[in-house]
C-alpha cells in the first residue's frame, strides 16, 4: 500500500521526483474533510467560549458548570 510514487532518474546530480499514487490522492481528500470538520469544531468551541467570556463568570452558576465539564 503506497501513498507516494518515487521516480529516480539516472543522471548526475541525482534527480528524484515524487508524486501521489491514486491512494495518496484519496488520502488528500480525507485530509481536506478532516480540515473542514476541524473548522466546524473550532467555531463551536469559539462560540461556547465567547458565551462564557461575555457572562459574569464568577457569579454565574451556569457558566461555572460549562467550565468544569
Amino acid at each position: 500500500m503506497e501513498f507516494l510514487a518515487k521516480k529516480i532518474f539516472p543522471e548526475l546530480p541525482p534527480l528524484v521526483e515524487y508524486s501521489l499514487t491514486p491512494l495518496g490522492e484519496q488520502l488528500i481528500e480525507l485530509f481536506w474533510k478532516l480540515n473542514d470538520w476541524g473548522r466546524v469544531l473550532l467555531k463551536h468551541f469559539n462560540d461556547e467560549l465567547q458565551f462564557i467570556i461575555n457572562c459574569n463568570l464568577y457569579n454565574c452558576f451556569f457558566c461555572f458548570t460549562l467550565i468544569i465539564k
